[in-house]
């Protein structure tokens, strides 16, 4: 286990029992390794005084379990887009090694519509990416949480509808972009390679992300009746929420510190996950720890070769775990 710089009693990465589900070791140094990180990027948001709210599994670990759910292996905070944009902007200069602030701007090619705050001495790899049909995977790949931008819809259905293929349409030309020329796929693309060619001469190779992102927050301004996390849960309707119920933030445990959630959680968790209340064992993202390689030893680096992932050596890794 690398040293953190959160210090944790040594009865916290005991394997314990929880709403009778085995937490094992390698889950607990995870878990430890993820809220050094919410401590790290809670300092930041405190410095700027910017609005955050725990979201999804850990706002439903928050209200049911005072911390994680005993089977999840993440944690997951939301920001209005301002707040958001405000930390993209003074994250360079705010997280040092070996904590990194990750977006497709300060690690090209990880395709993702939000960010992550990675530990860099570890190793996160989620199971997805042991598919051949990722390509190279070449960026940080250090366990992590993920941090979504909460942008507004427009009130006007048909100008809600027009929005919301407006920004898939981008996506998807940004993501098609991105795969050809940071994760190599697919082959040889002549309208691709022209494109990339007329961004590079105009110096803006970042250019249909900046599109995709102002697409997104055009409306961050308007008082509006929803919200929603469209930067990744954009084909599913329970991510789209009443904006009263994040008008006021309460605050709860969870584990070693305390967390902002919405005031109006019972509907959020409602819409999320209907009977919230009972106990049920779902699969995480992330796959779990059994379908991910999680390592608190050692950087993501020691799994990699020429500088992208040796899918052959975490398979192997994997397997010998079983």
């Amino acid at each position: 286990m690398i040293k953190l710089n959160t210090l944790f009693p040594l009865s916290f990465y005991n394997q314990e029992e929880r709403s009778g589900y085995s937490v094992p070791v390698i889950m607990k140094e995870v878990w430890a390794v993820e809220l050094d990180l919410l401590l790290e990027l809670k300092r930041v948001l405190d410095k700027y005084e910017l609005r955050w709210y725990a979201i999804g599994g850990t706002l439903l670990g928050a209200v049911r379990h005072g911390g994680f759910i005993p089977w999840d292996d993440d944690i997951d905070i939301a920001m209005p887009r301002v707040d958001y944009d405000r930390l993209q902007q003074i994250a360079e200069k705010e997280f040092a090694y070996p904590y990194f602030y990750q977006d497709e701007y300060s690690d090209p090619g990880v395709l993702f519509g939000h960010a992550k705050l990675r530990n860099s001495k570890t190793t996160g790899i989620s199971s997805n990416y042991l598919e051949e049909k990722h390509g190279e995977c070449s960026f940080n790949m250090g366990i992590f949480i993920d941090i979504f931008p909460i942008d507004n819809i427009p009130d006007d259905s048909k100008t809600a509808l027009n929005w919301e293929k407006s920004i898939s349409d981008i996506a998807q030309l940004a993501w098609r972009f991105r795969k050809y020329t940071h994760r190599h796929l697919p082959a040889y693309d002549g309208i691709l390679e022209r494109q990339v060619k007329r961004l590079q001469d105009e110096g803006d190779i970042n250019m249909f992300f900046k599109m995709y992102n102002d697409a997104l927050s055009f409306y961050y301004t308007a008082k509006t009746k929803e919200i929603c996390l469209y930067s990744l849960y954009c084909k599913e309707k329970r991510w789209r929420f009443s904006s009263d119920d994040f008008k006021e933030v309460i605050m709860l445990p969870f584990e070693n510190i305390e967390i902002p959630v919405p005031a109006g959680y019972e509907h959020i968790l409602t819409q999320l996950y209907q009977d919230w209340k009972v106990l049920k064992q779902l699969p995480t993202m992330h796959s779990s720890i059994n379908g991910s390689l999680y390592d608190t030893d050692c950087s993501y680096m020691n799994y990699f070769h020429n500088g992208c992932l040796d899918r052959a050596k975490v398979r192997d890794v994997l397997a010998k775990r079983i």
